[in-house]
């Protein structure tokens, strides 16, 4: 009799274990739903900023297309001018250098006419020079004598006249050309940098949206570890769930399937849980309840749902859990 009434202890106890259990496990079975729920509804609000984002990013991109288009056309108008004036100054340079031309060949045809009425003078004034030297008349000879030599000197002072003006003629012309090229290097600087200022608009617009992808990736992929968690400690506790097309929170009347030990119903997910859970330090359990001797979730470390119950712990509000960073 005593040990009749020491296994029917037993079977009561575990009877009270096992719907203590099945109590906790319902209920946070309902708050894995709700939270499935808040999911549903945040994937929605995640869907419709993607696409305001989308209509953003694609008016931003139409502004600044049109701005660059702008800009270009701004910069070509620019280029254009200067290449009109830049074709004025040469021109005008080229008529100056033409007019040059020309008045220095005047001049010097003006020098070989007064070279040559100078030289015919000179040889009348030597010719009356030897016949004032043959009738002796030496004052005349000194006059004649000074004569020529101040002739002399205004013919070198002429020539160095000429010599200067055409130099300062060329320099001229050297600083207009050299005038227009600083002109033309500022305008390409110009449109360099605003090139540059908006490649690096375009470019930061490209670095934001990888970042809000990446984010969006690492929220569907937590998704994916809570639905797989949900569906392994539901394997654990309605195993009669599994492969059945009935979901009913009682087992068949025939009693649940026997499951072999070798083909677990969580065979087809990862052998090692805990690579599914990523938290910033170790999640620990929370503490007993009034009255309980002990957590009756003790010796299930090995199995599927001790990592599940600590994933399910984790996750509920006011407990520490790994957030994707922004």
């Amino acid at each position: 009799m005593f040990i009749l009434h020491t296994m029917l202890c037993a079977l009561r106890q575990a009877d009270y274990e096992r719907l203590t259990f099945t109590d906790r496990a319902t209920k946070e079975l309902a708050s894995l739903a709700k939270e499935l729920e808040k999911l549903g509804t945040c994937d929605n609000r995640h869907a419709a900023d993607v696409a305001e984002l989308w209509k953003y990013l694609e008016t931003k991109d139409k502004e600044h297309q049109t701005h660059v288009e702008k800009v270009v056309k701004e910069i070509r108008s620019e280029i254009v001018v200067c290449e009109s004036r830049t074709a004025e100054m040469v021109q005008g340079c080229t008529v100056n250098m033409q007019r040059q031309d020309s008045g220095l060949a005047d001049l010097l045809r003006r020098l070989d006419a007064e070279v040559k009425r100078l030289e015919d003078g000179l040889q009348a004034q030597a010719t009356s020079v030897m016949t004032s030297i043959r009738s002796d008349e030496g004052a005349r000879l000194r006059a004649l004598e000074a004569e020529v030599t101040q002739l002399a000197r205004q013919r070198q002072d002429l020539v160095d006249r000429l010599d200067q003006e055409g130099k300062d003629r060329k320099a001229d012309v050297e600083g207009c050309a050299g005038g227009a090229e600083k002109r033309v290097a500022a305008v390409e600087l110009v449109a360099n940098a605003r090139f540059e200022s908006v490649r690096r608009a375009l470019d930061e617009l490209v670095s934001e949206f990888q970042g809000y992808v990446r984010t969006e990736h690492a929220r569907s992929m937590d998704v994916a570890r809570l639905e797989a968690l949900v569906r392994a400690l539901e394997v654990r506790v309605w195993p009669w769930r599994n492969g059945a097309k009935e979901r009913s929170s009682s087992p068949p009347p025939g009693g649940p399937p026997l499951i072999s030990p070798k083909d677990p119903p969580w065979s087809e997910d990862p052998a090692d849980w805990r690579d599914w859970i990523r938290t910033k330090r170790p999640v620990t359990a929370r503490p007993a309840r009034r009255g309980d001797s002990k957590d009756p979730m003790t010796g299930l470390a090995g199995s599927p749902v001790g990592p599940a119950m600590t994933a399910v712990r984790s996750a509920r509000p006011g407990s520490e859990r790994a957030e994707p960073t922004v």
